[in-house]
């Protein structure tokens, strides 16, 4: 359950939007569960997110919210919308010749 009901530090959720970028982080404390902190960082949703200065401006919006948050820990989990999500099926190789690497990157 991604260490919710552990003591230890829980990840950052990061929820990347077209016009805003969320960070959350949730703690146990006892029985309960609650938030450590949250930072919502809104911007001009005229740039498509699959440009240059849309993701320049999701780096810095991240960079602002994770330094001007009280957030503990580094670790991060991206929620991301179906639409910017792309998988490619491929062959692991079993032989043992080829490296992982090798067969993703293959021409």
């Amino acid at each position: 359950m991604l260490g919710v009901l552990t003591k230890t530090t829980c990840p950052i959720g990061v929820a990347l939007g077209y016009d805003s970028i969320k960070l959350a982080q949730l703690a146990a404390h006892g029985e309960e569960i609650g938030v450590v902190s949250y930072k919502c960082v809104r911007g001009a949703a005229h740039d498509p997110p699959d440009c240059p200065q849309w993701q320049r401006w999701a780096i810095n919006a991240l960079r602002y919210a994770r330094a001007n948050g009280q957030f503990r820990g580094k670790d991060i989990i991206a929620a991301l919308p179906p639409s910017g999500l792309f998988l490619d099926h491929i062959k692991y190789p079993t032989d043992g010749q080829d490296k992982p690497e090798d067969v993703v990157f293959e021409d």
